[in-house]
């Protein structure tokens, strides 16, 4: 005998860092914890803030059940944050803009 159920899944993560001045971001995969010694994308958002100060940061998650419509969009935070130093990251000539 088959069972019947009903699954949801999270599709979209949306982050917001507001301070100073406001970072966005969006994504449809949840990502991992990036690796110390690289870039950061492997993280389901890359937000990289310019400026010091106060900040506090927002995570909305959008949930979809079995038949692929969304059913509820989630708060989490806000997370209140101080960015107390501005690390410069060069890149090589080859990936400059």
């Amino acid at each position: 005998m088959a069972q019947a159920g009903w699954f949801a899944r999270i599709t979209r993560w949306h982050w917001t860092l507001d301070g100073p001045k406001r970072l966005t971001a969006t994504s449809d995969r949840e990502g991992f914890q990036p690796d110390l010694h690289g870039d950061g994308h492997e993280g389901s958002a890359h937000l990289m803030p310019e400026t010091k100060g106060a900040y506090r940061l927002t995570l909305d998650t959008t949930w979809e059940g079995d038949w692929g419509t969304a059913i509820h969009t989630q708060t989490h935070g806000p997370v209140d944050h101080h960015i107390g130093e501005i690390r410069s990251h060069l890149l090589p000539p080859h990936d400059r803009p």
